[in-house]
């Protein structure tokens, strides 16, 4: 009989972050678990956002597989983007995997897994959709975990929001938010014998995107005695997480391995460029008429009124919140979009060569203009032209760019990649999309409110009957999670599944072959729930 595995995500922690607070005696229950079995570095997709590298976890598919690059992916042949959700996950993930093969699992608080579904067992969202819908399955569960946890349990604390600018206030929601997540996941935990249970914690991403500047001692070689109450403060965080592993260890019982990973790590955000002004500079861009800027101007004036009305109900906790929520999300379809409908009006797409239509803002997502066809000689040329008066107009700004090609080198070319992906400054560097004036690049964070950018290692550590003691390990993939997980509960991984079982696992690695049902999307729910998502995105700085 296979024992159960817990899996503990933590969002956006890295190895030398982990190092660092294991030396200074800040998790003590990690570094147990560490001594005991292994702890490695461990590679984020390209690029190392969030979104797609969740789904490489729970999948083991890489982006060029599942052709998504981001939280917004496109819909082609227009150049609109839409949020990805639960429908990239279902009928591929690891818990769906489990479940086609009769084992219970519980799913909670995994990042864009919304709307959520049945796998046999628990599923609860994590961030990325509003309080006041559906969030659960089944649906009764919702009203059961808010009693657990708490009346004022919320889905995200959007760091971005104004109010923070109050370090202090979001140090406190935070901690808040963590204790009732952790009384949540303790709570499902232990309701019934889970197969595979899996906890996501985001709160350590928001902490390390607003407090990097406090977080990172080489920040300020000589802090004031105020930052420095408040970087031990920030680091006490992950102390309040390591609490949480026994208790949730206790929770699924005895005889249980333990998988802790991250999707990415963490480092400074060195500076902003502003990637469509750049092309526009480099006469790659075309703008539309003035006359049409006019309207776009008032357009996107009505939305960032709309967008503080969001904000306002997101400060609200508990049911008042829920509440302002489910209000505002009724009124939705009569107020404004976001600025990737702004970019719309703004940009003559069939005349410009090249363009980002809005992605979020760690990196530049660009796309070449429809008179092109993809994959032609003329294409191929304009990707040379595009990447060279990029790159030209970045250094002239003292930036150096990497650019890579990734609707090219994809082998199954999936239509909703970008051609060109633009990084800066090993990801330290952030990407502007809707700002035009101006130098093309800002020194420092993109805001005192995001100082902190994403890097391409993360961490995992594992122990338990499934690993066996080791040190000195290979940087690992987060695609190499999936194959691991459905090895230690004795399944084979799919054959289009691209990563390895990890070198400490210490069972057998071969297994029944995985199976899953497959998924029809639910294009009824499919606007509403976009809007979800990319209003979290912006109140966590992701959309400008």
């Amino acid at each position: 009989m296979n024992r159960p595995l817990l899996m503990i995500g933590l969002d956006g922690v890295g190895a030398a972050v982990l190092r660092s607070l294991i030396a200074e005696g800040l998790t003590p229950n990690l570094a147990s678990h560490i001594e005991k079995g292994c702890c490695g570095p461990l590679r984020a997709t390209v690029p190392p956002i969030t979104g797609p590298s969740w789904l490489g976890i729970a999948t083991g598919l890489d982006v060029d597989q599942t052709g998504v690059a981001d939280f917004l992916v496109r819909r082609p042949p227009l150049f609109d983007l839409r949020a990805i959700g639960s429908r990239e996950f279902r009928g591929r993930s690891i818990w769906d995997h489990a479940a086609a093969a009769g084992l219970r699992t519980c799913v909670f608080n995994f990042p864009i897994l919304f709307p959520p579904y049945d796998a046999n067992g628990l599923m609860v969202s994590g961030f990325g959709t509003d309080e006041s819908t559906q969030w659960t399955s089944p649906q009764t569960l919702k009203a059961e975990l808010i009693e657990a946890a708490g009346r004022d349990y919320n889905l995200s604390v959007n760091y971005h929001s104004e109010q923070y600018d109050d370090v202090s206030l979001f140090l406190g929601d935070l901690e808040a938010s963590i204790d009732r997540r952790v009384r949540a996941a303790s709570w499902l935990l232990s309701r019934e014998d889970w197969d595979l249970a899996v906890c996501v914690f985001s709160e350590t991403d928001w902490l390390m995107h607003r407090c990097w500047h406090i977080l990172d001692a080489n920040e300020s070689a000589a802090p004031s005695p105020e930052d420095a109450r408040l970087r031990d403060r920030a680091r006490a965080i992950f102390t309040r997480i390591d609490r949480a592993v026994p208790l949730l260890m206790d929770a699924i019982g005895d005889g249980a391995s333990l998988l802790v990973c991250s999707d990415h790590g963490f480092g400074s955000n060195t500076g902003t460029f502003k990637v469509n002004a750049a092309l526009e500079r480099a006469g790659l861009l075309k703008r539309r008429a003035p006359s049409r800027r006019g309207a776009s101007a008032i357009h996107r004036a009505s939305v960032r009124l709309a967008q503080r009305a969001g904000v306002a109900a997101a400060r609200a906790p508990g049911s008042i919140g829920r509440t302002l929520s489910s209000v505002r999300r009724r009124a939705r379809r009569f107020l404004p979009r976001d600025d990737s409908a702004y970019l719309s009006t703004v940009i003559d797409t069939g005349s410009s060569e090249a363009f980002d239509p809005g992605h979020t803002i760690p990196f530049g997502g660009l796309y070449v203009g429809p008179a092109v066809e993809r994959g032609s000689g003329v294409y191929a040329m304009t990707l040379d032209r595009v990447g060279t008066l990029l790159t030209e107009s970045a250094f002239e700004s003292g930036v150096s760019l990497e650019i890579r090609r990734p609707w090219l080198e994809a082998q199954s070319h999936p239509d909703s990649l970008p051609d060109l992906l633009v990084s800066g400054d090993d990801w330290g560097t952030t990407f502007s999309k809707t700002e035009f004036d101006g130098p093309l690049f800002v020194p420092g964070p993109y805001s005192a409110r995001h100082t902190g950018s994403h890097r391409i290692d993360g961490v995992y550590v594992a122990s338990g009957p499934c690993f066996e003691p080791s040190t000195d390990l290979a940087p690992a993939s987060v695609l190499d999670i999936a194959p691991t997980v459905l090895a230690c509960l004795g399944l084979a991984a799919p054959q289009e599944c691209r990563g390895r079982i990890l070198p400490s696992f210490a069972g057998e690695r071969t297994g029944l072959p995985a199976a899953a049902a497959t998924f029809a999307g639910s294009p009824e729910s499919e606007a509403a729930d976009d809007e979800d998502v990319r209003e979290r995105l912006r109140g966590l700085g992701y959309i400008e």
